[in-house]
């Protein structure tokens, strides 16, 4: 609680000194602080531009407005600060605690972020653009508006964080945490995502059109009737993912992962999913036309009144999946699995089976007009005694 208002202190050897509470108002001070207590002390005015003051504890300092330009705040707290319109610009932050600060309106143009902690903090409307935000944490910050153009955020925790009309055009996201963060209208153009976890994001309001977004997490996402053309997803989770009315027509799906997914009604024509998995998916009435599903997996998918036409699913597992009055016309459906398959009264017109795997299949009302069969193999009778053996109860 010293009172050093006013005090000369240039050129004196501050580092590792504790100044708590103490009134620094006015006082002048050294080049370089580095390791200072400043918890709840009174800085005023203080010129802080270039100074050394890694390490040093600031936390609940008001900084609002001060010219912090090429200071050395690394390895700083700054919890709880006030940053309001402070100059930050090529100040060193790297694994800083900017927990509940304060930054609204503050220049960091410049600013080395790495591995700092921004967690809870106001950043609306600020400017990262181009910064590297490698190993930053942003859990429940408040991003709106800001600008993210080119920056790039790799190994970030971002859950949470409301990033609602924030700019991350040409941004590249990897590895990073979006768990539970809101996306309301942000700007993607050009966007690139890789390894990120979106699980259980409402992303209904985020246009991810046309971007590429490689290995990402999307279980139990809402993605309802949302725009996804033209996307690539390749290995992406959708897990429990609702899907319902999307339109993914061009999309690449390539070994994505759809387990369990709800796809009912949604546009997939022209999507390449090569050895993607949708068992226990719900695709009814899906637009699978002209698909590529070869490898693919459907076991005990809901595929009732899909339309499949010409679509390539040589290879695919369609063992005990559901497929009443769906269409198969013309598609290519060598080798496939769909043994135990229901597909009454679906259309197998000009369809190639060839090979085909059709035991038990439940075919009441089919058509497989002009179909080639050529080498399916239907139900082994044996097999299908065995399949419905059940041995007797143990005596008690």
């Amino acid at each position: 609680g010293a009172d050093l208002g006013g005090a000369d202190l240039d050129g004196a050897e501050l580092d590792r000194a504790v100044f708590v509470k103490a009134d620094l108002r006015g006082a002048r001070l050294p080049r370089r602080m580095r390791g200072v207590v400043l918890d709840e002390a009174k800085l005023g005015r203080p010129e802080l531009a270039g100074k050394d003051l890694a390490g040093t504890d600031l936390t609940g300092a008001d900084l609002a407005g001060l010219d912090l330009t090429g200071a050395d705040l690394s390895l700083c707290s700054l919890r709880g600060a006030d940053l309001r319109g402070a100059s930050l610009r090529g100040a060193r932050l790297e694994r800083s605690i900017l927990s509940d600060c304060d930054l609204t309106g503050a220049d960091l143009r410049g600013a080395s972020l790495v591995g700092c902690d921004l967690s809870r903090s106001i950043l609306r409307g600020v400017d990262l653009s181009g910064r590297d935000l490698e190993s930053v944490i942003l859990i429940d910050a408040d991003l709106e508006g800001a600008d993210l153009t080119a920056a790039r955020l790799v190994r970030c925790i971002l859950d949470g964080a409301r990033l609602a009309r924030a700019n991350l055009t040409r941004a590249v996201l990897e590895q990073a945490l979006l768990r539970g963060a809101a996306l309301d209208d942000a700007v993607l153009g050009k966007t690139i995502f890789d390894r990120v976890d979106f699980t259980g994001v409402d992303l209904r309001a985020v246009s991810f059109a046309g971007l590429t977004v490689h290995r990402c997490a999307f279980l139990e996402a809402n993605l309802e009737r949302m725009s996804l053309r033209d996307c690539d997803f390749m290995g992406s989770d959708f897990s429990k993912a609702n899907l319902r009315g999307a339109d993914l027509e061009g999309s690449i799906l390539t070994q994505a992962r759809l387990r369990e997914a709800a796809l009912d009604g949604a546009s997939l024509p022209n999507v390449v999913a090569k050895a993607a998995y949708f068992g226990g998916a719900s695709l009814r009435g899906a637009k699978l036309s002209r698909a590529m599903l070869r490898y693919a997996t459907f076991t005990r998918a809901d595929l009732d009144r899909a339309n499949l036409a010409a679509a390539d699913l040589r290879d695919a597992m369609l063992d005990h999946a559901e497929a009443r009055g769906a269409l198969f016309l013309s598609a290519r459906l060598e080798r496939a699995n769909l043994s135990h398959a229901r597909v009454e009264e679906a259309d197998f017109s000009e369809a190639d089976l060839g090979g085909a795997n059709l035991h038990a299949l439940r075919d009441k009302g089919a058509r497989f007009s002009g179909a080639k069969l050529l080498g399916a193999r239907r139900t082994d009778v044996d097999r299908l005694e065995a399949e419905a053996y059940t041995p007797p109860r143990p005596p008690r």
